[in-house]
Protein backbone atom coordinates (compact mmCIF):
# COMPACT_ATOMS: atom_id res chain seq x y z
CA UNK A 1 0.00 0.00 0.00
CA UNK A 2 2.50 2.70 1.03
CA UNK A 3 4.34 1.52 -2.50
CA UNK A 4 1.26 2.68 -4.25
CA UNK A 5 0.93 5.94 -2.37
CA UNK A 6 4.70 6.72 -3.56
CA UNK A 7 4.45 6.01 -6.83
CA UNK A 8 1.10 7.59 -6.69
CA UNK A 9 2.83 10.97 -5.34
CA UNK A 10 5.44 10.69 -7.55
CA UNK A 11 3.48 10.35 -10.57
CA UNK A 12 1.73 13.74 -9.48
CA UNK A 13 5.24 14.85 -8.72
CA UNK A 14 6.04 14.14 -12.54
CA UNK A 15 3.00 15.27 -13.90
CA UNK A 16 3.21 19.01 -11.77
CA UNK A 17 7.14 19.34 -13.28
CA UNK A 18 5.98 18.51 -16.72
CA UNK A 19 3.33 21.27 -16.90
CA UNK A 20 5.88 23.77 -15.06
CA UNK A 21 8.42 23.25 -17.62
CA UNK A 22 5.84 23.77 -20.71
CA UNK A 23 4.72 26.91 -18.62
CA UNK A 24 8.25 28.06 -18.48
CA UNK A 25 9.12 26.98 -22.37
CA UNK A 26 5.88 29.13 -23.00
CA UNK A 27 7.52 32.47 -21.59
CA UNK A 28 10.82 31.91 -23.02
CA UNK A 29 9.39 31.50 -26.26
CA UNK A 30 7.34 34.64 -25.88
CA UNK A 31 10.09 36.96 -24.53
CA UNK A 32 12.71 35.48 -27.76
CA UNK A 33 10.34 36.57 -30.27
CA UNK A 34 11.71 39.12 -32.24
CA UNK A 35 9.90 42.85 -31.52
CA UNK A 36 10.54 44.75 -34.93
CA UNK A 37 9.75 48.73 -34.81
CA UNK A 38 8.89 50.65 -37.47
CA UNK A 39 11.20 53.31 -38.65
CA UNK A 40 8.65 55.63 -39.19
CA UNK A 41 5.96 56.02 -36.72
CA UNK A 42 8.05 53.63 -33.81
CA UNK A 43 4.97 51.07 -33.77
CA UNK A 44 6.18 47.70 -32.76
CA UNK A 45 5.59 45.12 -35.28
CA UNK A 46 5.64 41.42 -36.08
CA UNK A 47 8.04 39.44 -37.88
CA UNK A 48 5.39 38.76 -40.44
CA UNK A 49 4.65 42.43 -41.71
CA UNK A 50 5.83 43.78 -44.62
CA UNK A 51 3.71 47.32 -44.00
CA UNK A 52 3.49 49.23 -40.73
CA UNK A 53 -0.52 48.65 -40.12
CA UNK A 54 -0.45 52.18 -38.25
CA UNK A 55 1.72 54.57 -40.66
CA UNK A 56 2.19 52.06 -44.00
CA UNK A 57 5.58 52.35 -44.18
CA UNK A 58 7.39 49.82 -45.97
CA UNK A 59 10.22 47.44 -44.35
CA UNK A 60 11.76 46.09 -47.68
CA UNK A 61 12.79 49.57 -48.13
CA UNK A 62 13.95 50.48 -44.73
CA UNK A 63 16.23 46.90 -44.57
CA UNK A 64 17.53 47.66 -48.63
CA UNK A 65 18.52 51.02 -46.89
CA UNK A 66 20.60 49.03 -43.86
CA UNK A 67 21.56 46.83 -46.45
CA UNK A 68 23.25 49.31 -48.75
CA UNK A 69 24.59 51.20 -45.50
CA UNK A 70 26.75 47.63 -44.58
CA UNK A 71 27.78 47.38 -48.02
CA UNK A 72 29.05 51.62 -47.86
CA UNK A 73 30.84 50.24 -44.35
CA UNK A 74 32.39 47.19 -46.14
CA UNK A 75 33.92 49.32 -48.79
CA UNK A 76 35.12 51.80 -45.99
CA UNK A 77 36.44 48.84 -44.15
CA UNK A 78 37.85 47.16 -47.50
CA UNK A 79 39.94 50.51 -48.46
CA UNK A 80 41.51 50.59 -44.50
CA UNK A 81 42.02 46.90 -44.53
CA UNK A 82 44.24 47.78 -47.66
CA UNK A 83 45.68 50.91 -46.13
CA UNK A 84 47.10 49.02 -43.58
CA UNK A 85 48.21 45.60 -45.44
CA UNK A 86 50.42 48.21 -47.76
CA UNK A 87 51.91 49.84 -44.63
CA UNK A 88 52.54 46.35 -43.12
CA UNK A 89 54.26 45.36 -46.13
CA UNK A 90 56.44 48.90 -46.65
CA UNK A 91 57.45 48.61 -43.15
CA UNK A 92 58.15 44.71 -43.02
CA UNK A 93 60.50 44.65 -46.22
CA UNK A 94 61.28 48.38 -46.28
CA UNK A 95 63.26 48.29 -43.14
CA UNK A 96 65.18 45.44 -44.25
CA UNK A 97 66.01 47.39 -47.30
CA UNK A 98 66.45 50.74 -45.92
CA UNK A 99 69.38 49.55 -43.05
CA UNK A 100 71.60 48.28 -46.10
CA UNK A 101 71.19 51.59 -47.77
CA UNK A 102 71.69 53.79 -45.05
CA UNK A 103 74.76 51.92 -43.50
CA UNK A 104 76.26 52.51 -47.14
CA UNK A 105 75.11 56.34 -47.22
CA UNK A 106 75.85 57.41 -43.63
CA UNK A 107 79.45 57.41 -42.12
CA UNK A 108 80.46 56.03 -38.81
CA UNK A 109 78.30 56.29 -35.46
CA UNK A 110 75.20 57.64 -37.40
CA UNK A 111 75.12 54.33 -39.02
CA UNK A 112 74.63 52.38 -35.60
CA UNK A 113 71.60 54.04 -34.81
CA UNK A 114 69.89 54.63 -38.14
CA UNK A 115 70.91 50.30 -38.16
CA UNK A 116 68.81 49.99 -35.07
CA UNK A 117 65.83 51.91 -35.82
CA UNK A 118 65.90 50.11 -39.26
CA UNK A 119 65.89 47.35 -37.65
CA UNK A 120 63.21 47.35 -35.50
CA UNK A 121 60.62 48.65 -38.90
CA UNK A 122 60.27 44.90 -39.73
CA UNK A 123 58.50 43.99 -36.45
CA UNK A 124 56.41 47.14 -36.76
CA UNK A 125 55.10 46.04 -39.77
CA UNK A 126 54.39 42.38 -37.86
CA UNK A 127 52.27 44.33 -35.34
CA UNK A 128 50.57 46.84 -37.79
CA UNK A 129 49.38 43.26 -40.06
CA UNK A 130 48.03 41.50 -36.97
CA UNK A 131 46.24 44.56 -35.79
CA UNK A 132 45.18 44.53 -39.19
CA UNK A 133 44.10 40.80 -38.97
CA UNK A 134 42.49 41.27 -35.50
CA UNK A 135 40.52 44.65 -36.90
CA UNK A 136 39.23 42.84 -40.34
CA UNK A 137 39.71 39.34 -40.22
CA UNK A 138 37.80 38.45 -43.58
CA UNK A 139 40.05 40.27 -45.88
CA UNK A 140 41.52 38.50 -48.29
CA UNK A 141 44.32 41.25 -48.81
CA UNK A 142 45.30 41.19 -45.18
CA UNK A 143 45.84 37.12 -45.56
CA UNK A 144 47.40 37.55 -48.37
CA UNK A 145 49.93 40.11 -46.42
CA UNK A 146 50.02 37.49 -43.30
CA UNK A 147 51.07 34.47 -45.46
CA UNK A 148 53.78 36.19 -47.05
CA UNK A 149 55.05 37.74 -43.97
CA UNK A 150 54.89 34.20 -42.30
CA UNK A 151 56.83 32.73 -45.82
CA UNK A 152 59.43 35.08 -44.99
CA UNK A 153 60.02 34.34 -41.41
CA UNK A 154 59.91 31.02 -41.96
CA UNK A 155 62.86 30.71 -45.16
CA UNK A 156 64.68 33.40 -42.81
CA UNK A 157 65.04 30.76 -40.07
CA UNK A 158 65.35 27.87 -42.54
CA UNK A 159 68.08 30.11 -44.33
CA UNK A 160 69.78 30.95 -41.37
CA UNK A 161 69.95 27.33 -40.01
CA UNK A 162 71.58 26.63 -43.51
CA UNK A 163 73.87 29.26 -42.88
CA UNK A 164 74.79 28.34 -39.79
CA UNK A 165 75.63 24.05 -40.70
CA UNK A 166 77.71 25.25 -43.33
CA UNK A 167 79.71 26.97 -41.01
CA UNK A 168 79.90 24.01 -38.77
CA UNK A 169 80.23 21.75 -41.40
CA UNK A 170 82.88 23.81 -43.38
CA UNK A 171 85.07 24.64 -40.14
CA UNK A 172 85.40 21.32 -38.62
CA UNK A 173 86.75 20.08 -41.74
CA UNK A 174 89.17 23.22 -42.25
CA UNK A 175 92.95 22.24 -41.27
CA UNK A 176 94.20 24.81 -39.13
CA UNK A 177 97.13 23.91 -38.26
CA UNK A 178 99.21 26.34 -40.12
CA UNK A 179 97.16 29.27 -38.12
CA UNK A 180 98.77 30.71 -35.59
Amino acid sequence: MENEETKKESTETVEEIKTEEKESTKVVEEKVSIEIICPGCGYKLNESNKFCPNCGTSLKETTQKEENQKAEETEQEKKAAMKLGIIALALFFGGSALSPLLDYILPGDDRTIISAITSILPLAGIVVMIVGRVNYSKNTFLKVVMWIMIGMIISSIILFILFFLWCYITCSTMDTSGCG
